[in-house]
């Protein structure tokens, strides 16, 4: 009988074994390495092995780490009613991916562990209210709350932010309330964040199929979703090409509200990374001037960088409004920006036919201190300046420069590069 139950027990474990190796996360975690979130604070984050968890958990690391992995439980939810993830090899699997994402952000290769108890994040009702499903919320709180009112707005203004601020507060107490048990705040805190995220506010928690929906992190700027600027360009149809820049396509394209925008495909990117990419998006959002067409929003989908711009209607160049678009780019803000592909095209009209300039997707930003910058060298053909297209040194000149071949294409009428004929090609 001792060697069966021996033999049952071992039977059981080889099971729990197979169990726990065969556990597959239900998050999608991609968004990790994809979406603008300040994952400096992690970088050299090493506590000391004297330092309690509780006392962890609360430094500018975890709570960021928290944040952006509560992104995925927050659609967890959505997808499956679940609070939390359903037992603790999933939460290990999930945790486990979680850091590859980290790793790949070059962050330290536990600071997952540091931060996290897997068991935080497995159901149980002993967390808040015996809550572990949205049936159960509405059975302890209602059809409707005041977080269905508060927190369906875009969140990223500031006074819709604060009326779903207050709205949380409520349901918080009376979760609290509900619950008898001051120690579980943090917990039920937790499970209103998702609940409004995942469940009440129409954009919803981030996914694949879009950036950050219509979040401006510090910019001014909206952050797409890509099935938006789908819809909007008839998904990048040949009708609605507008033309080619020195960076990539770009596609006329009408928002729900009507609004004509230029939507911007960067196919060549020089921006190392998501950071980088979201560093420029804000330098360029800042930009505010009567000759430069403003940046509209932006998005991010793994590889793919999108910029939207207001459509301006018509291609003609007004030289001095050119001219002080071009002058406050280099002497307006500082560092001073170069814009790179200054060129006919890439001068609009707006509807009191003023020009401006228009097309940042190859701006850089000079360094303080520096009579110029070394770099790839970007823009088109016919339009830069020798010592840019040469050495790849690049200065406001290089911009004046530009500027000057399409001054001389207005006075001459004539390209500054003729590609028309099947012989070589002519320039000035």
């Amino acid at each position: 009988m001792k060697i069966i139950a021996l033999q049952v027990s071992f039977l059981v474990f080889l099971s729990t074994l197979s169990f726990t190796s065969a556990a597959s996360c239900p998050m999608d975690l991609n968004y990790v390495t994809r979406i603008p979130w300040n994952s400096s604070v992690c970088r050299d984050f090493h506590p000391l092995n004297s330092t309690p968890k509780a006392e962890i958990s609360k430094q500018n690391c975890c709570v960021a780490l928290l944040s952006v992995f509560g992104i995925g439980l927050a659609e967890h939810l959505k997808e499956t009613t679940l609070f939390q993830l359903p037992d603790l090899p999933t939460s290990n699997t999930c945790l486990r991916d979680f850091q590859a994402k980290l790793d790949s952000l070059s962050l330290p290769n536990n600071v997952a562990s540091l931060c996290f108890d897997p068991m935080q994040f497995v159901i149980t009702p002993d967390l808040c209210a015996n809550i572990q499903t949205t049936r159960d919320w509405v059975a302890k709180l209602g059809e409707s709350t005041a977080l269905d009112q508060g927190c369906r707005a875009d969140l990223s203004d500031l006074t819709a932010c604060d009326t779903c601020l207050r709205a949380g507060t409520e349901v918080h107490s009376r979760l609290v309330s509900i619950d008898g048990n001051s120690s579980h705040g943090t917990d039920c805190f937790d499970f209103i964040v998702l609940y409004a995220a995942g469940i009440v506010n129409e954009f919803g928690p981030e996914k694949e199929q879009g950036s950050r929906p219509r979040l401006r992190p510090n910019t001014g700027s909206i952050w797409f979703k890509l099935h938006d600027l789908e819809k909007a360009t008839d998904n990048f149809s040949k009708k609605n090409f507008i033309g080619r820049g020195g960076f990539g396509f770009v596609f006329k394209g009408v928002l729900p509200d009507g609004t004509v925008v230029a939507v911007k495909r960067i196919l060549e990117s020089e921006f190392q990374g998501d950071e980088e990419f979201c560093n420029e998006v804000e330098i360029i959002s800042n930009l505010k001037h009567r000759n430069l067409v403003p940046l509209r929003g932006c998005c991010m989908i793994d590889d793919d960088e999108i910029g939207i711009n207001d459509h301006e209607k018509g291609r003609k160049n007004i030289i001095l409004d050119v001219a002080k678009g071009l002058a406050y780019l280099h002497y307006g803000v500082k560092p001073a920006i170069y814009h790179r592909d200054i060129k006919a095209t890439n001068i609009l009209l707006d509807a009191d036919m003023r020009a401006r300039v228009s097309d940042f997707g190859l701006a850089k930003q000079s360094r303080e201190g520096q009579s110029h910058l070394t770099t790839r060298v970007a823009g088109t053909h016919g339009y830069l300046a020798p010592e840019y297209a040469l050495y790849g040194q690049l200065t406001e000149k290089s911009d004046v420069y530009s500027f000057g071949v399409v001054v001389l294409e207005i006075m001459c009428g004539r390209k500054a590069l003729d590609l028309s004929s099947s012989s070589s090609p002519r320039a000035f």
